[in-house]
């Protein structure tokens, strides 16, 4: 029997989520796919197969191959689908920083064949964008707590966006150049193995999206266009009145969260730290600190989006020659201009 592995690998706010719950979590119920899943605990929208430790690997935030049980059980499946999602592949990697973006995901493809080549003969990614200066202003509402528990100052979305956007940035150090991470994964496992989508067809053109999905999954095309429509989608970003976003934000949790990353963690054997961590950092988070702040998140203005647009115009051109239908499609949601 041969096996094929379809990894999904986002980018965050394209609608990973509603994927997620509502296409791979029903897949999963039906048997049609192996849902492996990366958050190795037992959760009911996910298998019983984990890979977390092979994705830590994969993404840099391990050095050490410690997850042979892991590639055991690889083995041991008899679906001849398997499914991985996990966003964090599209920018997760060693030295990763989300208040300081300087490096990027290009090395995780050739991890990921050189990790999951030997159990599945084939390996297909699914990788969806979305227009960058929407994708930004998101991205930084929805990992808010991230970012100011590494940068304080970072608590405004401005001062984020000039250390990380306004000024050019070499390629290389672009956590959102699609055409680079594109042709990273379509250089290691073939260009034919890496399905593009843009995020603004989940709303303007789902069939299109639900065609392709149909095809690479193996079910019917209205079962894929009723998982993805758009009443079902979830973990949406909240705007509050004036159309501006809001991050929720647990702040006391966050700095507490973040001293036993930076020193329990890295100073504490494995057990201590686990032990510190499941005996004060958790119950106090939750029992004493149970409270959220919503953050206001001022939208980018026109010189910020037009400074974004700038910065990864060249590459979302080269991107959008793959196609004719496609560059269509990034210029009418903006990713181009129509000139």
């Amino acid at each position: 029997m041969r096996k094929k592995l379809i990894i999904h690998i986002g980018y965050p706010k394209t609608g990973t989520t509603s994927l997620q719950l509502n296409l791979f979590k029903e897949l999963m119920v039906s048997g049609k796919i192996e849902y492996l899943n990366h958050l190795n605990k037992k959760v009911d929208f996910l298998g019983d197969i984990f890979c977390g430790k092979t994705l830590a690997y994969v993404m840099g935030m391990s050095s050490i191959r410690n997850f042979e049980d892991e590639l055991n059980a690889f083995k041991k499946i008899t679906n001849p689908v398997s499914v991985i999602s996990n966003e964090n592949l599209s920018f997760f990697c060693s030295g990763f920083s989300w208040a300081y973006q300087s490096a990027n995901a290009a090395d995780n493809a050739k991890r990921i064949s050189e990790v999951f080549s030997p159990y599945f003969d084939t390996i297909e990614v699914l990788m969806f964008v979305r227009e960058q200066s929407s994708m930004i202003q998101s991205f930084y509402a929805q990992q808010y707590n991230h970012i100011i528990a590494e940068e304080p100052k970072f608590v405004k979305v401005d001062k984020w966006m000039k250390a990380n956007f306004i000024a050019k940035c070499p390629a290389e150090k672009l956590i959102f150049d699609y055409n680079f991470i594109y042709n990273s994964f379509s250089n290691v496992l073939g260009v034919n193995n890496i399905k593009l989508f843009l995020f603004e067809d989940l709303k303007n053109n789902p069939s299109q999206i639900a065609s392709t999905l149909s095809e690479v999954f193996g079910v019917e095309r209205d079962f894929v266009l009723e998982a993805i429509s758009e009443s079902k989608q979830k973990n949406k970003t909240m705007t509050n009145q004036s159309n501006g976003l809001i991050a929720s934000s647990s702040d006391l949790t966050n700095i507490l969260s973040f001293i036993y990353r930076k020193y329990f963690k890295v100073i504490l054997s494995e057990n201590n730290a686990k032990k510190i961590k499941n005996s004060l950092v958790k119950p106090f988070a939750s029992h004493i600190l149970n409270f959220k702040l919503q953050n206001k998140i001022h939208c980018l203005n026109d010189e910020q989006v037009s400074a974004i647009k700038s910065l990864y115009g060249e590459s979302n051109y080269t991107l959008s020659k793959l196609d004719t239908g496609l560059k269509d499609s990034m210029i009418q949601y903006k990713y181009l201009s129509k000139n």
